[in-house]
């Protein structure tokens, strides 16, 4: 019923592409990180710093690290969703239903349905913001009632309307990468992901972790302050 042209698939699809390879430009920054953290463990190899002094130097470039990749995360998650709201916007016609007789008729007849008729109405007006409302004032009626039955199909109309999406390809995979990214954040404490995707648009995931990177730096920088050009991390990820 919601269709939407090949020329809009892929011109979203294209844009997500685009967004999700913006977590490279992380790879950058955190080199320079590494660099200047690698000079400072050169000198403290020569005896210049106390162990107490460098382990705060250690930690602030952890720390450093670790808020380049949420930052880059955060930044390409909400640009996918921003994009998966464009395309919403832009290729799905929204409305809003305002004459009140036929509001009001609509909520006299959502009271008489059953279950699967209220989620096929949902189904048929999610894109109008009156008439989820009167979906969401009925779920709510509903819920005020003492029978179990009635509860148990309230609890269950309430997690359809939430996981309710529009069954388009585009859509789809939207939200399979913000849920990929999402993914990667979580653990960017301890592990920086660099997604790979096929032509599918299926994941690889390649990663490094911190620990490893401190690991490369320590050998980099034993016998001097380390050259920038020979610190790319993503020679690393595997």
């Amino acid at each position: 019923m919601f269709e939407t042209t090949q020329e809009q698939k892929d011109k979203y699809l294209n844009k997500m592409r685009g967004i999700r390879t913006n977590v490279t430009e992380m790879a950058p920054k955190i080199n320079s990180i590494l660099v200047a953290y690698g000079a400072e463990f050169y000198r403290k190899t020569k005896g210049e710093y106390t162990d107490s002094y460098f382990s705060q130097i250690r930690e602030k470039a952890e720390e450093d690290i670790r808020i380049t990749a949420r930052d880059k995360f955060t930044e390409v998650i909400d640009s996918l969703n921003q994009e998966k709201e464009n395309y919403n916007d832009q290729c799905f016609e929204k409305k809003t239903t305002t004459d009140p007789t036929e509001l009001n008729f609509v909520g006299k007849e959502l009271e008489l349905m059953d279950r699967e008729e209220l989620k096929e109405f949902f189904e048929l007006n999610f894109l109008d913001k009156n008439m989820v409302r009167l979906f969401d004032i009925e779920i709510k009626r509903r819920s005020k009632s003492n029978d179990t039955m009635a509860q148990s199909e309230v609890a269950m109309l309430q997690a359809y309307k939430n996981e309710f999406a529009i069954n388009d390809i585009v859509i789809q995979k939207y939200e399979q990468c913000i849920k990929e990214m999402i993914g990667a954040r979580s653990v960017s404490s301890s592990t920086i992901f660099f997604p790979e995707y096929d032509e599918y648009d299926k994941m690889s995931a390649r990663s490094v972790t911190i620990a490893e990177l401190f690991n490369f730096i320590h050998a980099k920088s034993a016998w001097g302050i380390p050259n920038k050009a020979d610190v790319n991390i993503l020679g690393l990820v595997k």
